[in-house]
């Protein structure tokens, strides 16, 4: 679960697989979206990078992470 505040801060938890070994994270970021609806977030503690675009008329957000690296691919929908 990801909650944007509306002023360029966020806060997520979620549950990663890699390679089998399955671990949960919180964190908190920043993110900037741009008037095309492209953007950038950033997971402070984890140090994660992402381009993000919105789509679906604001719905949906799409990433991938833009670190050196193992590819993560993010899908968040609105609830």
């Amino acid at each position: 679960m990801i909650t944007f505040g509306g002023a360029g801060n966020s806060s997520i938890s979620f549950t990663d697989s890699s390679n089998g070994a399955i671990a949960q994270f919180t964190d908190t970021g920043t993110y900037t979206v741009n008037p095309d609806c492209t953007g950038s977030a950033t997971l402070t503690g984890l140090g994660v990078h992402l381009n993000i675009v919105i789509v679906s008329g604001g719905t949906e957000i799409l990433g991938i992470q833009t670190d050196p690296g193992p590819t993560t691919t993010v899908d968040f929908k609105k609830q």
